[in-house]
């Protein structure tokens, strides 16, 4: 296969690459005659004496005999005298070829060792136009730690070019160690090299992502991997009991719900109220705020408290969960309702009875009246009792 410079090579440090290449199978095979005289000639390019050869790196020089007597010895040369370096050593020969294939770029001089510094050649190999890929930020993208299903972060990524190459290079989300990402969205999905383009993530689902950008013309294709983030996320149970009931300036029994964390969640989680009456309060046993984790649920009692001003009805709260995560706030949301009820008891009529001792007394009447939603959670009872005022002995019946 053709083989990356050194340069390249340092280039590319630090990120994983994969580089797809074009094969021995697409090597070309150069050219060079030898004799008719003290000379190489190169057939391409039509050079001699020296003869300069220009290929890529995994193409193959061969060279023809035509007549006298020589060899393709590789070394250097002075002004008359020339030093072999052992890269390759054909013998002395009039007539057939003899080849070298080259897999690293370089100049390589030769000479024939019959005639010294009188015959000599050169072969240029240079590295195949190519393309790179590249990310910047593959470790959480813009964001750089985890993100909530509804947010998005943001991957860099930079196509080089090199030795001239300026083919239309077409970019894709690959899974990597997790399935893809979706949305996984490169931006220009393809473009003619070199050009800088991003890759926008997220995912509804969460967990932790790892997965590939590939680039590729059709015929090369490079595969950047390791690209990863986390989505996490928290929820909140419906409150049970739903609703509350209480009367005006009183507290209701308390509501439970559950705070969880899904994910690698290990953020914090506050709480509040909307839609109370005027002056009413929410309370949470524990007081916040909350951490509750994918492993340990957090369990939290509510009550509310209602001054004595407020209007018997019933009030539509919003239970809300916040967090924010790298600058990003999520907000869930329970509805819960609370019934403030209220009754009232008319004078009695007649306002006073007479009785004699041991005798029962007249009947007096009273009528209640309660709110229409009294009876919205349940049942809603009175208690009557006498609680002041009856002589010792004396008691109150109701009916």
């Amino acid at each position: 296969m053709r083989l990356l410079s050194l340069e390249l090579r340092k280039l590319l440090f630090g990120s994983a690459i994969i580089c797809v290449s074009a094969t021995a199978a697409n090597a070309a095979i150069k050219h060079v005659n030898v004799g008719a005289g003290i000379i190489f000639k190169d057939v391409s390019s039509g050079t001699s004496n020296p003869a300069v050869t220009t290929i890529f790196v995994g193409d193959t020089v061969q060279w023809d005999w035509l007549g006298g007597s020589h060899s393709s010895t590789s070394g250097a040369c002075g002004a008359s005298s020339c030093t072999p370096d052992g890269l390759w050593d054909s013998p002395v020969m009039s007539s057939g070829s003899f080849s070298h294939t080259f897999n690293t770029p370089g100049t390589f001089h030769y000479f024939c060792r019959p005639h010294q510094a009188q015959m000599q050649g050169m072969v240029n190999v240079i590295l195949p136009p190519d393309f790179s890929l590249s990310i910047s930020n593959s470790n959480g993208g813009t964001v750089g730690g985890p993100i909530f299903p509804s947010q998005r972060t943001v991957f860099n990524g930079n196509i080089l070019s090199f030795n001239g190459y300026s083919n239309t290079v077409s970019l894709t989300c690959q899974p990597g160690a997790s399935a893809t990402p979706s949305p996984c969205t490169p931006n220009p999905a393809s473009a003619v090299a070199p050009f800088l383009f991003t890759i926008t993530a997220g995912a509804a689902m969460p967990g932790h992502y790892d997965f590939s950008a590939q680039a590729t013309d059709g015929s090369l294709t490079h595969t950047a991997t390791g690209l990863n983030f986390d989505v996490v996320d928290f929820g909140i149970s419906v409150p049970s009991p739903s609703s509350l009931t209480t009367f005006p300036s009183a507290t209701t029994t308390a509501t439970s719900f559950n705070l969880t964390g899904a994910g690698a969640f290990s953020g914090t989680v506050s709480l509040a109220c909307s839609g109370l009456p005027n002056g009413a309060t929410c309370n949470f046993l524990p007081a916040g705020p909350y951490s509750p984790t994918a492993d340990n649920p957090v369990n939290v009692n509510m009550i509310v408290t209602v001054p004595i001003a407020t209007a018997a009805q019933d009030y539509g709260l919003t239970l809300s969960a916040t967090s924010i995560l790298n600058n990003n706030t999520r907000n869930i949301v329970q509805p819960f309702t609370l019934h403030v009820v209220s009754f009232t008891a008319g004078a009695f009529s007649p306002g006073s009875v007479t009785i004699g001792a041991g005798n029962i007394s007249n009947v007096a009447t009273t009528h209640l009246t309660a709110t229409a939603n009294f009876n919205n959670s349940g049942p809603g009872i009175v208690t009557l009792a006498c609680t002041a005022g009856l002589p010792p002995g004396g008691a109150c019946n109701f009916s």
